[in-house]
């Protein structure tokens, strides 16, 4: 199913290159996939590239997402917001940006400074409200190193603030 023409892709000229490489999302027979890839070396010298495709559903169920107690996601997704994985909670939303747009949120800035964070490969937290009762949620992006993919989480305060107490506590007894 993966008959694209893949040598003019910047994921296999990084492996061309020595580097490992991911591409963005592909869609092939009506499914979302990325191709991993990695250099094959003789004497020292690329010779070729092995690479191989994964359905994005197989991701799905590498990520935990019991973390907070529930009361928080955790995804991986594009710098340009596609989401990788998308758990059951998010419904049909195939995009970050969209998918928080949605949301009553206290400040449209707040997601144009995600997403200029997102495209120049920066990795941070930013807190937005939500809702008319101004609940206070986070969002932690890391930019995953040497592709345009991000592990994000998005956590409410309340599922938050108890974690940081106890971390303040323990640090409290090292002192």
């Amino acid at each position: 199913p993966f008959n694209l023409i893949f040598m003019e892709e910047d994921y296999y000229k990084r492996s061309m290159e020595g580097e490992r490489g991911i591409s963005e999302i592909k869609v092939a027979n009506n499914t979302e996939y990325v191709m991993f890839s990695v250099p094959v070396f003789k004497n020292d010298k690329v010779i070729g590239v092995l690479q191989c495709g994964y359905d994005i559903n197989v991701f799905e169920n590498l990520i935990e997402n019991s973390a907070f107690n529930k009361k928080g996601e955790t995804f991986v997704a594009q710098n340009d917001g596609i989401l990788i994985t998308r758990p059951e909670s998010i419904g049909d939303s195939t995009n970050l940006f969209e998918l928080l747009s949605r949301v009553e949120s206290s400040s449209e800035k707040t997601l144009k400074k995600l997403k200029t964070k997102l495209e120049n490969g920066v990795s941070g937290v930013v807190q937005y409200e939500t809702g008319k009762s101004k609940n206070k949620r986070y969002i932690c992006y890391y930019n995953i190193p040497k592709c345009n993919w991000y592990a994000v989480t998005i956590a409410s305060e309340s599922a938050i603030d108890p974690q940081a107490v106890k971390i303040i506590k323990a640090s409290s007894y090292l002192l």
